[in-house]
């Protein structure tokens, strides 16, 4: 196992740091604890005038406890069990407390539709989502804490041995992810973990993004047959990745580990040193490989680890967007969708695949399942209980595999009703993302609200006419990525372990910023040439066919899309993209600058000149926190939030001076 990141700094934090804090700092986040579930109602009448700042401010509290005791007790010479085990029961009662606010989700259904009731569920959406994001960073802070305490107890078996313990006995996945490097061959004094134990420890997390480490352990050329089939059938468990689909063509994505491959390192193995059990579990994983290599997927559903999806499953996906913040349901906590249906591929093989409608493109996609999920750090599978309701939903999802269609910048499920009854192969869909969900759930015999109890309406303020500006409008009846949540009738059979990642928080924090301004100020967005040319030729296009039709195809989309307004919008989604992804690239850059080390051994190293000067530049821009950084005055948290402070602030002021600011501005349309 790699020398931990932190350890360096955490040795030097020890002289400042007495043993007993420990305590207090365990105390500090019990009652971090306590505060955040006092403060965060357990019934969904308690969201009713509910101010959700203080289960913000308790949230904060917890994550700075837990980051501290890990800092200041996690170091040489110092048993980091004990601070192990206090972060994990922490995340374990912050993951119950969401488990719980999950619960919630349906009982919000049959309440009056009135203001009261829309501000109860904005509340509730709020305090998910702080929810989900603090599991992401408990998660986080666990990940550095494993990988530090590995490197502390090198030499010490009894604190490996309980390390393990712990982190198995909690189904750590932040312990299996930082401790994936000891399936690897270790580099001579690097700190060492028994592979069988951490191998146990992935059986216990059951997680599908174990796959990967999975995968390079068992082409480890050193391994003996009885521990290369150990890995075997951990990989066949955790659910061997689906092959790609022979209609995508020779660039699709190729998975980390495939059923032939897996079968002929269990054909390769030497049966005469397996024992009799041993050679049971051979002969069963290679005829649970046969049966895959020939028929694909053959079970009712598809295991990826500890999810379980079947065709007919609906899947909401969480990610970075303006777009959870357009409708009286915000934030919404899922930004796109799709549907799980299987298919029987030309090469005779049944695939698990995922329908969605992307912005981009004309034709309706399938893609893997276990490719898919991918894209995102955090979705819930929801199914209907009735297994004809799933199958026709199912049904109606196949069927429109690679129809054409047209992205609706309206958002108006109008129509989407238009096409009940009329699903056939080649059928042309116009929608958005979320109206997929409605094509479906309008096919079965039971009423729309059984699948959308809550009817949504524009976000207030100023976002209606600022969409327009756009060519961008919420029609009424409109459906949203989250508003399926509130169904009773909908279970919630999985979903994906938060993550967080600080790239991710800022391009978010940036998106909701805008989105706030869409409601609060007057959008004055100036596109920049090559966006103003694109908006004069789709005007032009409206005259002119066969420039329509170019236009279209350079672009990606529907040639019966209105393109003067897929062109006014996209010129605000590229500014927008480039301030947020330029944000959270430069935050990692800059991190990644300060923690270069010596540019002397980076000279003898050969980095390239341009590399060297971009790593001085950007430790003159960040100098009081590069001096601290090699003074051991911070802790790597504490470069964290320090930059992704700074480049959020950064990008909030571009933000505004693009898109609201006090300037006038022409638009390019006129």
């Amino acid at each position: 196992m790699r020398l931990p990141r932190c350890l360096a700094v955490v040795a030097l934090m020890a002289l400042v740091h007495a043993a007993p804090l420990a305590a207090q700092q365990a105390d500090g986040i019990r009652a971090a604890i306590a505060e955040l579930e006092a403060r965060t109602p357990v019934a969904p009448e308690g969201y009713r005038g509910l101010d959700t700042a203080p289960i913000d401010a308790a949230a904060r509290r917890l994550e700075r406890a837990c980051a501290e005791l890990a800092e200041s007790h996690i170091q040489p010479g110092r048993s980091p069990v004990a601070a192990c085990q206090a972060l994990l029961d922490a995340k374990q009662r912050v993951d119950a407390r969401l488990e719980a606010l999950f619960a919630l989700r349906t009982g919000f259904a049959g309440w009056t539709a009135d203001a009261e009731r829309d501000e109860a569920l904005r509340a509730y959406l709020r305090a998910v989502s702080r929810s989900i994001d603090l599991s992401g960073r408990l998660r986080y802070i666990q990940y550095d804490a494993f990988d530090a305490a590995a490197g502390v107890s090198m030499d010490n078996a009894a604190w490996q041995k309980d390390l393990l313990r712990v982190a198995t006995d909690a189904r750590s996945l932040a312990a299996a992810n930082a401790w994936s490097v000891a399936l690897l061959a270790p580099e001579a004094g690097a700190p060492t973990l028994s592979a069988n134990a951490v191998l146990d420890l992935y059986a216990s997390v059951n997680d599908s993004t174990l796959l990967p480490a999975l995968a390079d352990y068992v082409r480890r050329p050193d391994l003996t047959p009885p521990r290369r089939l150990r890995a075997i059938v951990a990989i066949d468990k955790l659910g061997v990745p689906q092959d790609p689909r022979p209609q995508d063509g020779q660039d699709a994505y190729q998975p980390v580990i495939l059923a032939a491959e897996l079968k002929r390192l269990a054909k390769s193995l030497d049966v005469a040193r397996l024992n009799p059990a041993e050679r049971q579990q051979r002969e069963a994983v290679l005829a649970s490989l046969d049966k895959r290599i020939a028929r694909g997927v053959t079970e009712t559903g598809y295991r990826h680890g500890h999810v379980t999806v079947q065709p007919g499953d609906w899947l909401l996906m969480r990610n970075p967007s303006p777009y959870n913040h357009f409708t009286s349901l915000s934030p919404g906590l899922f930004t796109h969708v799709g549907v799980i249906t299987d298919e029987q591929g030309p090469d005779g093989k049944r695939r698990l695949v995922v329908v969605d409608l992307p912005e981009r493109g004309d034709r309706m996609p399938a893609t893997n399942f276990d490719t898919f999920i991918l894209r995102t750090l955090h979705y819930v599978v929801l199914r209907h209980p009735d297994p004809a309701v799933a199958a026709r939903m199912a049904d109606v999802a196949r069927t429109l595999i690679d129809s054409p269609t047209e992205f609706d910048l309206n958002f108006d499920t109008s129509r989407v009703t238009a096409l009940r009854g009329q699903i056939a192969p080649g059928v042309k869909v116009k929608t958005y993302c979320a109206g997929l969900l409605l094509i479906c759930a309008q096919e079965t015999p039971l009423p729309r609200d059984e699948f959308f109890p809550i009817a949504e309406t524009v976000a207030g303020g100023r976002t209606a006419e600022n969409l327009a500006k756009l060519g961008l409008s919420v029609k009424e009846d409109f459906i949203s990525p989250t508003g399926p949540l509130f169904a009773p009738s909908l279970m919630l059979v999985a979903r994906r372990e938060s993550q967080y990642e600080p790239g991710r928080e800022i391009r978010e924090a940036l998106y909701d910023h805008f989105a706030a301004g869409l409601a609060d100020n007057t959008l004055n967005n100036s596109p920049n040439l090559r966006q103003a040319l694109r908006i004069r030729l789709a005007e032009m296009a409206k005259r002119n066919p066969l420039l329509a039709t170019a236009l279209a195809e350079a672009n990606d989309v529907s040639e019966d899309l209105d393109l003067v307004a897929a062109a006014k919008a996209a010129a605000v989604v590229e500014s927008l993209d480039e301030v947020a992804d330029g944000a959270a690239k430069d935050f990692l850059d800059a991190r990644d600058a300060i923690r270069a080390g010596d540019l002397r051994e980076l000279r003898r190293a050969r980095v390239p000149r341009e590399t060297l000067d971009g790593i001085e530049a950007l430790r003159r821009e960040h100098s009081r926190l590069y001096q601290a950084w090699e003074q051991g005055a911070i802790t790597p948290r504490q470069l964290r939030e320090e930059l992704v402070r700074y480049y959020m602030d950064r990008g909030v002021r571009e933000i505004d001076q693009r898109f609201f600011s006090d300037t006038d501005q022409v638009d390019a349309g006129n």
